[in-house]
């Protein structure tokens, strides 16, 4: 009691409860250094010692062995350049009824390359399995089927294409490497064109394939847009050079309206040719090869020789 009789609280001191574990996400961990797979979001966990690792993002439920065939049946289509893997470019083309570009995000885990492998696949499904509408495993599936299907379309626009291959001589020094022997030099023009420009559809989801020597040296590959390109834009598409597969390009081209040319230049050096094997290859004719491609299918070929028949007088 206190001094005027009335009861009176004494004062004590109570233990500081502890704090709510929280699960860290990109956002409350920004101020932390993560890598790459991390900055794509999800939540994490952190150990006593603060290390980040990756926990669940959703719910998943495993895949049936039918789904699994599904979707095995499904990869190999969306791979339109045969490539073995997905770019986001094939699943851009295929998927229509989302952020395609996120998905393709969300597939490309481990290792986060740029490239979605069958596993990367298989491992992503289940993810999709528990949701509804647009997002669910049902429809995703079904919609990559029903797009690969109209892959045919594709194919059949690529039929009335021309595919011509030769040889392009620059005017003056036009694109000349300085210091190499021109007699070393090859510049291979490609054209793939409608044979009919009156009545001529767009072709869409075009691949040009150059197998080249492995002892040539390519220093420009490149083709250019048509018409006019957007302010800022290049006005050309770099050509690829293919994994594991030394002296051999892939250019990929999204739409062809009417014509477009591709450039490949290319050296011979002495390392690799001496003067009697590039006199050889010109008696004998040998050649280089384009192929024009459309979901994985050789619509056309066509090749010219690997060097000018004579040497150009300089």
């Amino acid at each position: 009691m206190g001094p005027d009789g009335k009861p009176q609280w004494t004062p004590i001191d109570l233990p500081t409860p502890p704090p709510v574990p929280v699960e860290p996400t990109y956002h409350t961990m920004e101020g932390h250094a993560m890598g790459d797979d991390l900055k794509a979001g999800g939540r994490y966990r952190v150990d006593e010692d603060g290390n980040v690792s990756e926990g669940e993002e959703e719910i998943q439920e495993p895949l049936t062995e039918t789904e699994k065939t599904r979707a095995r049946a499904v990869f190999p289509t969306v791979d339109m350049d045969r490539s073995g893997v997905w770019e986001q470019d094939e699943v851009v083309a295929l998927y229509k009824a989302g952020d395609s570009r996120a998905m393709f995000g969300a597939m490309d885990r481990r290792p986060r390359d740029g490239q979605v492998t069958e596993d990367e696949l298989i491992a992503y499904l289940p993810k999709l399995k528990p949701l509804r509408g647009t997002k669910s495993l049902k429809f995703t599936l079904r919609h990559l089927e029903k797009n690969v299907n109209l892959l045919q379309q594709d194919v059949t626009a690529a039929q009335s294409l021309s595919l011509h291959m030769q040889h392009y001589t620059p005017e003056g020094n036009e694109a000349m490497d300085p210091g190499t022997d021109p007699s070393r030099l090859a510049t291979y023009q490609i054209i793939i064109a409608h044979k009919d420009q009156e009545d001529a559809s767009a072709a869409k989801n075009l691949y040009v394939d150059v197998v080249l020597p492995k002892g040539a040296q390519v220093t420009q590959r490149f083709y250019y847009l048509e018409g006019n390109v957007r302010y800022g834009e290049a006005p050309t598409r770099q050509c690829s050079f293919m994994p594991n597969q030394k002296g051999s390009l892939r250019c990929k081209i999204e739409k062809l309206e009417s014509v477009i040319t591709l450039y490949v230049h290319a050296t011979y050096p002495e390392d690799a040719y001496d003067e009697e094997e590039l006199d050889e290859m010109r008696s004998k004719g040998l050649q280089v090869t384009a192929a024009l491609l459309v979901a994985g299918n050789v619509v056309h070929t066509a090749s010219t020789p690997i060097m000018e028949t004579a040497k150009q007088e300089l």
